[in-house]
């Protein structure tokens, strides 16, 4: 066996013990979302005060519906506004900023409730 020279590297000895596994670094499926322009965040917040409007309205139809006893009202009034749920959820998930869709959303609310309450109250008569 030879001795290493001086200043020279030492000989690197392989382990017999196995340590963690290397990290992998992470890489990106699908790009970053580009920021959104003034009339984008305008559309999406249109989008979810229509959506609002439309949820507001069948949960005030939906108390009309459990007041008369319709099963079938009921599961339908029900399925939709958890549709209806299940869109908000994916649209506030997937936004980078969620300022304007809360706007929408607040002001869907408002007049949804507003415009249920009138139109069960003119189907009650």
């Amino acid at each position: 066996m030879t001795q290493p020279e001086v200043g020279a590297p030492a000989p690197v000895r392989k382990s017999t013990v196995s340590g963690p596994a290397p990290v992998k670094p992470r890489v990106l499926t699908h790009a970053p979302p580009a920021p959104r322009g003034r009339r984008a965040k305008l559309r999406d917040a249109a989008a979810m005060f229509c959506i609002q409007v439309v949820a507001y309205l069948l949960a005030t139809l939906n108390f009309r519906v459990v007041q008369t006893g319709s099963y079938a009202g009921v599961a339908v009034t029900d399925a939709l506004l958890a549709t209806f749920g299940f869109l908000v959820v994916r649209r506030v998930a997937r936004s980078e900023e969620a300022w304007h869709l809360w706007l929408g959303y607040m002001l869907g609310g408002v007049v949804g409730g507003v415009l249920g309450l009138a139109l069960s109250l003119w189907i009650g008569t």
